[in-house]
């Protein structure tokens, strides 16, 4: 069976909601809200409160806002590993990202 021509191609999605952060020198997409049961959740992500995660840089880019954050992921494929930079609880963590698309929306796993 052949894919018809106008098919849409599933696009990576992170699972999280996010607004720009300016803490000190640290600029990045503070993440405000997780999708319940999504995987970055489950990769440990931290949101709200008072020292959420700061996504700063994806695969060496810089991310300073959501749309930036949403721009990067969505030029990525499915299957593909993504490096994470993540400002967490005062220190610097990277994680990988493998995007996929999973029935019902797209998600993507964060580990550590």
């Amino acid at each position: 069976m052949k894919t018809p021509a106008d098919a849409v191609q599933p696009a990576p999605w992170l699972g999280l909601g996010g607004a720009p952060a300016d803490s000190g020198n640290v600029k990045g997409v503070r993440v405000v809200g997780i999708a319940p049961g999504s995987p970055a959740e489950k990769g440990g992500l931290k949101a709200g409160g008072e020292t959420p995660d700061v996504i700063v840089a994806v695969d060496g880019q810089p991310v300073e806002t959501p749309e930036q954050l949403a721009d990067v992921i969505a030029k990525r494929g499915i299957g593909q590993t993504v490096k994470l930079l993540v400002f967490s609880q005062g220190k610097f963590r990277e994680g990988q990202s493998i995007l996929f698309w999973h029935t019902g929306g797209q998600l993507a796993l964060f580990h550590e």
